[in-house]
């Protein structure tokens, strides 16, 4: 029930940042992960999970 209120409140807080212009990012992941760490282990993937990173490498500094 915990977990049920905590996903609650992130899903309005990420209402309220769409309207204000913002972007919640891991903002809300953070959140959440403080109030309970195991809250993860509640959110079933079925298929893999692949993470890609990268960079336009843009300097502005010049």
């Amino acid at each position: 029930m915990k977990n049920f209120f905590i996903i609650l409140i992130m899903k309005l807080l990420n209402i309220a940042l769409k309207i204000c212009g913002k972007h919640g990012g891991n903002f809300l992941g953070k959140i959440a992960y403080r109030w309970n760490p195991d809250i993860f282990k509640y959110f079933k993937v079925s298929s893999p999970v692949i993470a890609v990173t990268a960079t336009n490498r843009k300097n502005h500094d010049k």
